[in-house]
């Protein structure tokens, strides 16, 4: 019986730090609270902020569907992108939600 016993703690703490582990390679931690990407996505993530930036040199203004087509990546994280951005104060957004919403320099 102790045998079973220590097995069974053995495999819940197996599994604890298992789902911890993966939670770290998702980019998350338990406290909702950021970890460091990988380089490559970093350097991803800059050069895609940089088009974003370039596209306003020649544009009034900017929605994340246009940043969806642009740069080929899914909604929310267009929505990352320009939300980084707005941050930064590099744009401001214009309108609330959906499709009235756009993008300008500040």
């Amino acid at each position: 019986m102790r045998e079973f016993l220590f097995l069974a703690v053995g495999f819940l703490i197996g599994v604890i730090l298992t789902r911890a582990l993966d939670s770290r390679r998702r980019g998350n931690d338990e406290d909702g609270g950021k970890v460091l990407l990988n380089p490559e996505q970093v350097k991803r993530k800059e050069k895609n902020l940089q088009k974003i930036m370039r596209f306003m040199e020649t544009h009034e203004q900017l929605t994340n569907d246009e940043v969806e087509r642009m740069l080929n990546v899914s909604n929310n994280t267009a929505e990352r992108y320009l939300d980084e951005l707005e941050k930064q104060g590099r744009l401001r957004q214009i309108g609330r939600t959906g499709r009235s919403v756009i993008y300008r320099k500040p």
